[in-house]
């Protein structure tokens, strides 16, 4: 039976597997093409760093995280390695999970006045489909370039564990 921590884990570690392909794919982009990606690759790292410190209650103001999400955006090899450590830290976080911490409820957003609570496990599933939308805007404008990154689905990922 699969819990809901180790559920998290697999949509964590899908999340990773989807990224890597999406950056391969605008790895093959031109100069100009990728530069037309910026904004979302941006996003995208910035969404992790965002939840990877609402998990560990860090108080990291809000446009720290936009500042350090924008600065690897204009090469590739930089936008690797910053999305290759965001994705290692909520993999960190993800192991330390238990169904007991997927239920633990909180205001998420109170910073940008929006009112509500998830869980934890909500807000995993959350980035998870955030991905999805963003990656598959990014794949749009990769195909059309010749450079698709084949299927990024959920039910075409084998969890390592």
């Amino acid at each position: 039976m699969t819990t809901l921590a180790d559920q998290s884990r697999r949509l964590i570690a899908y999340n990773q597997w989807a990224d890597e392909r999406i950056l391969d794919a605008a790895a093959g982009l031109s100069p100009e093409r990728f530069a037309e990606l910026t904004d979302q690759f941006a996003h995208m790292l910035g969404t992790l760093l965002f939840w990877n410190a609402k998990w560990r209650h860090r108080r990291t103001p809000i446009g720290e995280i936009i500042a350090t999400a924008m600065a690897p955006t204009t090469s590739m090899p930089e936008l690797r390695i910053a999305f290759a450590q965001a994705h290692t830290q909520v993999l960190e976080f993800g192991a330390s999970l238990t169904d007991e911490s997927w239920e633990h409820t909180e205001p998420w957003w109170t910073e940008f006045g929006i009112e509500g609570a998830l869980s934890v496990g909500e807000t995993i599933t959350l980035l998870a489909d955030h991905g999805t939308q963003h990656r598959s805007e990014i794949a749009v404008i990769t195909s059309l370039a010749g450079c698709s990154p084949g299927d990024v689905d959920y039910r075409a990922f084998r969890a390592p564990f």
